[in-house]
């Protein structure tokens, strides 16, 4: 298993979006826009619920749950990688809170 980085956490849940960026709903999907240059990020039905996984708080395996509840993912999937790779683009986007490190899993 591959240890965490600053990217997707810290004090123990998936690092914190950034609360001044205007969303939008678009059915599942999400509208984020970046106020600073009117630049639109469309994300997609998993990577806005990964978006509101984001909060600072809920971890890494808390939002591996909730993306098995939400859409049909077979069991022997792993989504660690998956969700490590949506929080890191969406922290390269500039769209999450920059922070340190963590604890826990």
């Amino acid at each position: 298993m591959m240890s965490d980085t600053k990217e997707e956490r810290t004090a123990g849940g998936l690092l914190p979006r950034r609360r001044d960026l205007p969303v939008r709903p678009a059915g599942r999907d999400l509208l984020v826009r970046e106020p600073e240059d009117g630049r639109v990020h469309f994300l997609n039905a998993s990577a806005a619920l990964i978006w509101e996984c984001c909060d600072g708080e809920t971890t890494l395996a808390t939002c591996v749950q909730r993306l098995r509840s939400a859409f049909p993912i077979p069991a022997e999937t792993d989504l660690d990688e998956d969700i490590r790779a949506a929080v890191a683009d969406l922290s390269a986007r500039g769209l999450l809170e920059r922070g340190e490190g963590f604890s826990g899993a």
